[in-house]
Order: C-alpha cells, then sequence, then structure tokens
C-alpha cells in the first residue's frame, strides 16, 4: 500500500520554535520504519507546503498526520485536504493531542484516532485495510461507528523498546540539511528512553506514556547512533539522565566505538547534584549542552507544580555545570500571577547565575493535564492555536497588554547581554510583534 505520512506546517499567528530549532519528524521516521513491503513517503510541510502537488504525485492509500495541541487545526486540515483529493483514502492521526484528547478530531473526514504508541498499532491499521477488516477490533483507536465517536479500549504501552527498527531517515533525505538548533546545523534526533517517573501538573508526557520510564539497551541505541551522518545530535528524551547506570552504559558504549559527535540531552538538577560525575563522563564523549527544567526560583513555585525538586537543587547544578563548562539551557516557568516584581526577580535570577540560554514559556494547561484538570474552568479560550506556550489562556494578574510586555522585557534583559547560539534579537523582536499585534488579546 501507498502510505503518506505529513508533518503538518507551522501554524500562522502562534510563536513557535521553529526560529530556533527544527528536528526531524522522528516519530513518523519510526512509524514508517515498521511497515516493510510498503510504498512510504514522509512530507514536511514546515520545509515543503506542496500537499495538494503530492497527493496528486504520490497518490496515498492512507495519510496520517500527527500534531501536539497547537497544531490540530493544521493536522485536521492536512486530513480533510486528503478526503477531498480522493474520499476512498484512509485518514489516520497521532500524537500527544490525540492520545489524550481524541474526541477534539472526531470528524466526518478523520478515520482513525490513533492513542497511544504508533508504531505496532499502524502495522495493525494497514493490515486492516489491506484486508478489509474493519478496525473496531483494534485495541487503542477512536472511531465514528453510526455517527457516534467511540474508543476501543486501552493497549498497553511498548514492553521492549530494543524491539522497534531504527528511525527510517532516508524518508526525510530531502529536508535533512534544513533540521537545526541554533547554530547547530544539521542536527539529528534520536531517543534513548520514553517517559518520566514524574508527575509535574504541567506536562502531558508523563501521562501520554501511562507513567512509565523506559529505556533501549546501550548497544541498540549506540547502533543507531553511529549510523548518524550528523555530528550535531539532540536527544529526543524526557529525562536523559534518569537511570544513572544507563547513562553510564551509554556512555561506556560511545567511548568504546569512538564515536565524534556532539550531545544535546535532558537532566534534572537533582539528578546532577547526586551524581557530578555523569556530567564528567559526557562531557568527555561530547556532551556540550544540557536542557534543565529550572522551572522556578522559589520553592514554593516548584512545589505548585509537583515538580519534586528544590531551588537549592537548582543552584548546586548550576555551579557544578558551570564549573565543567558545560552550557545549560535553563527552562523557566511563567506563572499568569506574575506582577512586574516577579518578572524583575525572575530577571536578575537568571542574569546573577549567568544563564546565557534561558527559556521563558508562559504557564499552559494543555489537555489531558493535571494542571488542565485543576483549571479547566479558567481556560479564557478555546482556540488551541494559542496553546503554544507564549501566549497566556489563563487569566493574568496584570492586564493581559502588560503582561505580555513584561514577558518581552524578560527575554530581552536576559538575551542582551550575551552572543546566543540559540535565540536573537531577530527572534525577540518577532515574539514582541506577534504577542502585541493582538493576536489572543481578546
Amino acid at each position: 500500500m501507498k502510505i503518506l505520512f505529513v508533518q503538518p506546517p507551522k501554524t500562522e499567528g502562534t510563536i513557535s520554535t521553529v526560529d530556533m530549532m527544527l528536528s526531524e519528524p522522528l516519530a513518523l521516521e519510526v512509524l514508517a520504519a515498521n511497515l516493510p513491503g510498503h510504498d512510504v513517503k514522509i512530507l514536511d510541510m514546515r520545509l515543503d507546503p506542496d500537499l495538494e502537488g503530492t497527493l496528486s504525485s504520490f497518490k496515498p492509500d492512507i495519510v496520517g498526520t500527527t500534531a501536539f495541541t497547537v497544531e490540530i487545526y493544521k493536522a485536521s486540515g492536512i486530513l480533510k485536504k486528503a478526503k477531498e483529493y480522493n474520499r476512498d483514502v484512509l485518514t489516520v492521526i497521532g500524537g500527544q493531542h490525540a492520545t489524550l484528547s481524541p474526541e477534539d478530531f472526531s470528524k466526518e473526514y478523520i478515520d482513525i484516532v490513533a492513542i497511544g504508541e504508533g508504531e505496532y498499532l499502524i502495522q495493525e491499521i494497514v493490515e486492516a485495510r489491506e484486508n478489509n477488516l474493519g478496525y473496531t477490533h483494534i485495541k487503542g483507536l477512536g472511531l465514528r461507528v453510526d455517527g457516534k465517536f467511540i474508543l476501543t479500549g486501552a493497549r498497553e504501552t511498548i514492553a521492549d523498546l530494543n524491539i522497534l527498527p531504527f528511525a527510517d531517515r532516508k524518508l526525510t533525505s530531502a529536508y535533512r540539511d534544513k533540521y537545526h538548533r541554533g547554530v547547530w546545523k544539521p542536527v539529528a534526533s534520536i531517543f534513548s528512553s520514553r517517559g518520566c517517573p514524574f508527575r509535574c501538573d504541567y506536562c502531558a508526557m508523563w501521562k501520554l506514556f501511562k507513567g512509565q520510564f523506559r529505556v533501549r539497551e546501550a548497544k541498540n541505541f549506540v547502533d543507531e547512533l553511529e549510523m548518524l551522518p550528523e555530528k550535531y545530535i539532540s536527544f529526543a528524551d524526557d529525562n536523559t539522565l534518569q537511570n544513572i547506570t544507563y547513562a553510564e552504559s551509554i556512555y561506556s558504549e560511545i567511548k568504546k566505538r569512538n564515536i565524534k559527535k556532539s550531545y544535546k540531552i535532558y537532566g534534572r538538577s537533582d539528578t546532577i547534584v547526586k551524581h557530578p560525575e555523569i556530567v564528567d563522563m559526557w562531557k568527555s564523549i561530547g556532551m556540550e549542552l544540557i536542557f534543565i527544567g529550572l522551572e522556578a526560583i522559589k520553592d514554593e513555585d516548584l512545589k505548585n507544580r509537583n515538580k519534586k525538586n528544590t531551588v537549592e537543587n537548582n543552584e548546586k547544578a548550576i555551579k557544578i555545570l558551570h564549573d565543567k563548562k558545560v552550557e545549560i539551557v535553563g527552562s523557566f516557568l511563567v506563572d499568569q500571577s506574575f506582577t512586574e516584581k516577579d518578572f524583575k526577580d525572575m530577571s536578575e535570577y537568571v542574569i546573577s547565575r549567568n544563564l546565557i540560554h534561558p527559556v521563558f514559556t508562559i504557564l499552559t494547561p494543555f489537555p489531558g493535564t493535571d494542571l488542565y484538570e485543576k483549571r479547566r474552568h479558567e481556560i479564557t479560550t478555546t482556540n488551541f492555536e494559542l496553546f503554544d506556550i507564549f501566549h497566556s489562556v489563563l487569566p493574568t494578574k496584570l492586564p493581559l497588554k502588560e503582561f505580555y510586555a513584561n514577558f518581552i522585557d524578560l527575554y530581552r534583559s536576559s538575551y542582551s547581554r550575551h552572543d546566543n547560539k540559540f535565540l536573537n534579537d531577530t527572534t525577540i523582536t518577532a515574539l514582541l510583534s506577534n504577542l502585541m499585534s493582538g493576536h489572543g488579546l481578546n
């Protein structure tokens, strides 16, 4: 069968990280690798918007796409166009929003909502399509049956990640030189683990993977890593250093094979404080950058987010990483309760700790998260395009324009001190013009 997977384009009017980074559609590449014997194509509409031309030339039997919350209208539009092209095309959507809020895709032009991990699910869908078996027997689907949207039952997560084939990156060969993270270009993405054992109230990832944390065997992971021609590697994990024994085994395998690459990974400050030696080990094999969710400058705020961490740990981890000359991307949540003083305090904190690559995002209650369940009655908009973590969808203590002005100043004050690999004045100006243009202010 001919199967077209489509990565949605950037949504107009939203503020996107595309200017700072553009990652390969790894989830679609892994799905494609699970369909040997079929003719599979990936269209990355962030780089090639010609959906109509691709539908016409490729003539797919199945069109599948994926979506984070901010992308759901674009993703739905892709499947609508596929049905308009050929009503017999089977349309499928999966991903984070589809898993956590499948009913949002109860549309006449969407045949299947794939819930959960899709690698084996897509195989069963394709087999059912080939043999005209119907789909109600397949666990993990949302379907429209007799005009009603039904769920076919929960599906277990994949117990052994090592049995998954490596991502089929040949299908993105036309785009690979465009994938980047700031000055890191081209950059490849790869995952060593899935999930996270922590329960932060704003995070959807642990919900997506049912609270489980699973890893690939180090040899299996490094076998795939070694195949990548790109020098720059971004780990597509939620918490690369969660299992220290596992992180040490990856280090040993990379060192043994003498693989020379530069790595960006994810970690928690408490892990770094408990195991500073892991920083030395990973730096010696090429780790240049670590992303840490610092999130707040007060313990009370960390507690409110169920972060299970402390500002003291954050402080210690920052010092450890500075001493070892490892670059930090530190993320912070901007709460809607912020006053001008809170914005100023956060700016002063970032500057005084010499955090060159801070990332500030506005607290957002994504569907499926604990935060959403707690505060859904307060959400000020039904427009999911504003769930981009740079617009506020909850009421702000300051007037909204003042809140956004302070948010922009927070970025400007933090980034005006250094040349930055990942964000520049042009990007900040774009952020300002979007926020203050009125989109999302009503």
